[in-house]
């Protein structure tokens, strides 16, 4: 619903904002949890968050979204198709996401028992707050430079910031050490996420944006659900500094997946618009 009533030539930066909601939540949620679970019992973390869920109801009552103009579903087709359920032009970014899912989740489940082994544990619950802030200081830049110069100016600059964030993360032994690679990674992989979505939306046709999204959603929580299963298989081997390294390297890894998947078309085309941009300048100077 964010991306029909965004105007297109500001998606980017819209998509952004909205995308930030998700990012705070998944910053706020678990510093909540840290918090609740150091000084409650587990009744008030499930009372709490059903206090959230009816906040989500009262605020979905009040939703006022404008009508959009549906493509009819062709009846002769068969009863299953795999297109009615995923968005085919989603899925080369939608595996990107994936793989920095599952990065994000050994954020997500291993910070406490982390934060434990080296005596941080106070310093964590603000990890998260951290997280937050400098993802909502960066948003408005980075928003703006999506819409003007492109996802490859704002996505390469941010997945190399992450992956310092997580190398950060997994050196810390002071408590600013570990605020700071808060702040890191939620420039890094916040930004990024949102871009990506953006993405998603802006290559899917206009009546299956909805379907586009569900479908990076189900490949972003898939890499967020898998990753605590297999990173559980490895940390006995690695123990947590060495699995935020390897973390650290997929990230990096990832830049390549990204280029692959999206960022050499992305390239290919804004040169091709230069050339014709260019083209006309010169023509209309003679």
């Amino acid at each position: 619903m964010a991306a029909e009533i965004i105007p297109m030539v500001r998606r980017g930066e819209g998509m952004g904002y909205f995308a930030t909601s998700m990012n705070l939540a998944m910053a706020i949620g678990p510093f909540l949890g840290l918090f609740i679970s150091q000084h409650f019992d587990f009744t008030v973390i499930f009372v709490t968050t059903t206090a959230f869920a009816l906040v989500s109801l009262i605020a979905a009552l009040t939703l006022r979204v404008p009508e959009v103009a549906r493509v009819p579903k062709d009846t002769a087709k068969e009863s299953f198709q795999i297109s009615d359920y995923f968005e085919k032009t989603t899925i080369p970014i939608a595996i990107f996401i994936a793989i920095l899912g599952f990065v994000y989740s050994s954020i997500l489940s291993f910070m406490t028992s982390y934060a434990t082994e080296i005596n941080l544990v106070d310093t964590a619950s603000f990890f998260f707050v951290m997280y937050a802030a400098f993802l909502l200081i960066s948003r408005p830049f980075t928003g703006q430079l999506f819409d003007l110069k492109g996802e490859n100016s704002v996505i390469y600059p941010c997945l190399v910031i992450f992956g310092f964030g997580l190398i950060l993360l997994s050196q810390a032994s002071h408590g600013l050490i570990l605020l700071i690679a808060g702040a890191v990674i939620g420039i890094g992989f916040g930004t990024v996420q949102s871009s990506a979505q953006t993405i998603a939306v802006n290559r899917a046709p206009s009546h299956r944006i909805g379907l586009a999204t569900s479908t990076f959603f189900v490949f972003f929580d898939t890499g967020v659900g898998v990753g605590p299963f297999l990173l559980g298989f490895t940390l006995p081997l690695t123990g947590y500094r060495g699995m935020y390294v390897g973390m650290a390297c997929i990230v990096f890894v990832s830049i390549f997946v990204y280029y692959f998947v999206h960022g050499k078309k992305t390239s290919r085309s804004r040169k091709q618009h230069r050339m014709i941009h260019e083209e006309v300048e010169k023509q209309l100077g003679q």
